[in-house]
């Protein structure tokens, strides 16, 4: 029963697939992380049910020294408080870690929530850097082998936030591009993040 309830709670948060094998993650031995930091902005995802339906997903990094990126992940949502309705900015802080310097392209992504502490040795990579070109791109797979199944998280992101609208040509070379590692990209269910009515009337920072 702990097994079967197991799947179904993985099966409402991202994607499984039976008798998969994880993606092959390349080595980018020379990651530039500087170059790698700034704003991006979420063109597509795997579904993930701690980001539901959120749009304008943005996450921004910022190297704090050989082996830490501080991280900021922005996203707005819609909400009603009372007979208001608009549109709310949450940001989250955490952390990517270098786990390995000799495999720069597999991290580890903590956030703040609440006290945590973390023993990095025993930690696995959860943020792949499958491939980027730095000033355009950036592909990012997370996957878990379970035995019976896999589950893949996975995120297409651009620093141009309408990439996708404005440039479809290059947008559906760049998708294809993580058709190549993963067909978890194939499924219908693949999320294709709005980067439209981005407006937004209040902020809240996480942890506050």
């Amino acid at each position: 029963m702990k097994f079967l309830l197991s799947i179904l709670a993985l099966t409402n948060a991202q994607l499984i697939t039976w008798g998969g094998k994880c993606p092959t993650i390349p080595l980018i031995k020379d990651l530039d992380a500087q170059a790698y930091s700034g704003a991006w902005f979420e063109q597509a995802r795997v579904p993930d049910k701690n980001q539901g339906d959120d749009k304008c997903v943005s996450p921004i990094y910022e190297v704090k020294d050989e082996r830490n990126i501080l991280v900021n992940n922005t996203h707005v949502i819609a909400y009603t408080d009372g007979d208001h309705h608009g549109n709310e900015l949450q940001c989250l802080s955490g952390n990517a870690y270098i786990l390995d310097e000799s495999f720069p392209n597999k991290l580890l992504v903590t956030f703040d929530f609440g006290k945590q502490s973390f023993n990095y040795r025993n930690e696995r990579a959860n943020y792949w850097i499958m491939e980027t070109n730095y000033d355009e791109y950036a592909i990012v797979m997370s996957c878990q082998n379970l035995g019976e199944f896999i589950v893949e998280y996975g995120w297409v992101m651009a620093r141009e936030q309408n990439l996708r609208t404005t440039k479809p040509a290059r947008y559906n070379e760049i998708y294809e591009k993580a058709r190549g590692f993963s067909k978890v990209w194939d499924r219908s269910e693949i999320f294709i993040t709005p980067q439209t009515d981005c407006e937004y009337d209040r902020v809240t920072v996480y942890p506050e």
